[in-house]
């Protein structure tokens, strides 16, 4: 099921794409480095991640643009524990392609192993 979602969020950029986003050291360039930080960052890290929309998505008039602001939850690999953050995202399209794709993060909340409480990211991650 992974596979099919890097694949399908890789079929919706152009070939070009510009995909900045937090979980990146830089901004990335083309479709098969938008396939590969799903596939060897994201889902890698959060494999059963779930994305809610808390505002949004807000559209274009003219189509050529899209804005979101989304909850992501899920269990961090390896130590199984829960994450969640909010980020708002932001895409361009051309050609009915994503051509540009820009995500912010906001702070979230992970849980700690040994009793799930819940702990600001940067708390857990002093732990």
């Amino acid at each position: 099921m992974r596979h099919r979602i890097e694949q399908t969020v890789a079929s919706l950029c152009s070939e070009n794409v510009v995909w900045q986003d937090s979980a990146a050291p830089q901004t990335l360039k083309g479709r098969e480095a938008a396939h590969q930080i799903h596939r060897d960052v994201k889902f890698s890290a959060l494999p059963d991640a779930q994305g809610v929309f808390i505002k949004g998505p807000y559209i274009a008039l003219d189509g050529t643009a899209a804005a979101a602001r989304l909850r992501i939850i899920g269990t961090m690999t390896p130590t199984g524990g829960l994450l969640e953050f909010e980020t708002a995202a932001i895409s361009r399209f051309a050609g009915g392609l994503m051509s540009v794709f820009i995500t912010s993060l906001r702070a979230g909340r992970a849980c700690a192993d040994d009793d799930r409480e819940v702990l600001p990211v940067a708390a857990r991650a002093a732990r």
